[in-house]
């Protein structure tokens, strides 16, 4: 979504130095069951900017926290650099069909919760794969892995649900400080037009009933 300036390298910047924090504050609850909020970064970055941002801070978030882990540089790096880049492109392919529409995805919570949502089971799926390669590649058992499966589809969409309730007024009070971009004048009196009209059908249909 548009050029990429100075301020939105720079954020861009600030985001993956974002995601290695959060990353690193991660820990784990079982055997290959963590709980991280790393994906934030993610998720603000595909509202704000798109896929391409997200895509770049996914990959060097990813890349340097494999890197810092104990694993290190592995034949399987690239692999796990995978999930994280799926949920760029989820997200910011919603966030491109909402921004089409003269919208932005964080004025639609619903959409926004099911969408990062979405996103994570995606990336837990995503891992799951990952996991089972890995073994394959390197030569270790996967009965933790299987073991942990719902357990950790469950732990990612609850993650992401509470993602998805802070990057709401996140991305708002980003765009009323100027931070990021806002709707053109146009898109924005078309936006209001239509939740006025939404809060009017409401209206009838409570005296209809």
């Amino acid at each position: 979504m548009g050029k990429f300036t100075v301020k939105r390298i720079c954020i861009d910047g600030m985001l993956a130095a974002i995601y290695i924090v959060l990353s690193v504050a991660s820990f784990s609850i079982a055997p290959n069951v963590q709980i991280t909020f790393a994906g934030l970064a993610i998720v603000v970055a595909a509202m704000a900017y798109g896929t391409a941002d997200a895509v770049i801070i996914a990959t060097i978030g990813a890349f340097l926290s494999q890197l810092r882990s104990s694993y290190g540089l592995t034949i399987t790096t690239p692999l796990w650099m995978i999930p994280p880049i799926l949920r760029a492109v989820v997200v910011g392919v919603v966030a491109f069909i909402f921004r089409k529409r003269g919208t932005f995805l964080e004025n639609h919570p619903i959409a926004t919760v099911i969408t990062v949502v979405m996103a994570a089971i995606v990336v837990t799926a995503a891992n799951t794969l990952v996991m089972w390669l890995d073994a394959v590649i390197i030569g270790y058992s996967m009965t933790w892995v299987v073991a942990t499966t719902l357990i950790r589809f469950g732990v990612g969409a609850g993650e992401a649900a509470l993602i998805a309730i802070v990057v709401i007024p996140l991305m708002r009070a980003l765009r009323s400080a100027g931070l990021l971009d806002k709707l053109p004048k146009k898109e924005a009196a078309k936006e209001g037009d239509e939740e006025k009209n939404e809060e009017e059908m409401k209206e009838i249909k409570q005296d209809l009933q």
